[in-house]
């Protein structure tokens, strides 16, 4: 099966793009930051996002969309960018069309024990739990 990776670049996406291709799967990354590796094969579909990339999807008859934002978005319109821009994403894949399915996780356990993000007590907290929980 193909895959498009968006943000494949980065902690989630990258994990993400690695899963699927250690699976076989024929994975394409797309990542705001070029240069950097996306763990995956393919292009750039053509065009601005996601105008380029909800017209591409709808050429290609993409079965699915799933859109992982990486947290919540509040009801109401923000000054937020991180917020705005998912919500702008959203909206425009689902007024396209598209087959839409969308995942907001309030937090992700692992980007807790990145370093620098919390004290290392918390980290080692968290790398215990994850151990019994296994």
């Amino acid at each position: 099966m193909r895959f498009l990776v968006i943000g494949a670049s980065g902690a989630q996406g990258g994990a993400i793009a690695r899963r699927l291709a250690a699976q076989g799967h024929d994975v394409r990354g797309l990542s705001r930051r070029p240069g950097r590796p996306t763990h995956s094969q393919g292009d750039r579909p053509p065009g601005p996002l996601p105008g380029g990339l909800t017209r591409a999807a709808l050429a290609a008859g993409v079965r699915r969309v799933v859109l992982v934002t990486g947290n919540r978005i509040p009801c109401q319109v923000t000054d937020v960018p991180a917020f705005e821009t998912r919500r702008w994403a959203e909206r425009a894949m689902a007024a396209a069309g598209l087959p839409l399915v969308v995942l907001r996780p309030p937090v992700y356990l692992e980007n807790l024990r990145a370093p620098g993000v919390r004290p290392a007590p918390l980290r080692a907290r968290l790398a215990a739990w994850r151990e019994e929980a296994a």
